[in-house]
């Protein structure tokens, strides 16, 4: 459940120009706005078409956009589906699943924590709290990377910020996987799934 900044400092600097890439890399928290062609078309409107997949291959994910959990997806779903990978859209795409695992896997979050304070003070309680966790964080990754987001996540009003140190989240070590993530080449990537 990163956010959106979260993983655009996962993005391959190397091609965070790219905008099929860039829309791939939020394209699963997007997913479900994404409806019908004509919402799928809007939203790669900017992109070169030779980058992004048809909306009949998008559809394959549609539905199941993590493929599974957001916490714990099955990135070997994703990658038994007959598409083209070599699309920078894929590419970004399977970079945020990718990122969604790392994130929980490595101990950033913690969950064992939340798991007690949701017995002490109750879930929807500790819900919020990571939520604000993923607020601090983006503006510890805001001031690391200082990346823009996409003009459509930014008329959602979704990536908000505050200070502080997160509860939950772990943001030192969080970024030393992000800096992992992000200076991997395609190859190496796959190989953390």
């Amino acid at each position: 459940m990163p956010g959106y900044k979260y993983h655009d400092a996962t993005g391959a600097p190397s091609l965070m120009n790219v905008q099929a890439y860039r829309k791939g890399l939020i394209a699963p928290d997007y997913a479900k706005r994404l409806k019908s062609k004509a919402d799928f078309l809007l939203f790669t409107i900017d992109c070169n078409p030779k980058e992004t997949p048809s909306f009949e291959d998008f559809q394959l994910v549609m539905g199941n956009s993590h493929f599974g959990y957001s916490s714990a997806p099955k990135i070997e779903d994703f990658l038994a589906l007959p598409l083209n990978f070599d699309l920078p859209f894929w590419k970004g795409y399977c970079t945020h699943l990718i990122g969604d695992k790392i994130a929980y896997q490595c101990g950033a979050v913690k969950m064992q924590l939340f798991s007690e304070d949701s017995d002490k003070i109750g879930k929807d309680e500790t819900k919020k709290i990571l939520h604000d966790d993923w607020n601090k964080l983006n503006a510890i990754l805001d001031e690391r990377y200082n990346i823009s987001i996409l003009p459509e996540i930014e008329a959602l009003n979704v990536v908000l910020y505050s200070d502080g140190t997160p509860r939950y989240v772990d943001s030192e070590l969080l970024i030393a996987e992000i800096e992992r993530i992000r200076n991997s080449s395609w190859e190496q990537l796959l190989k953390m799934i």
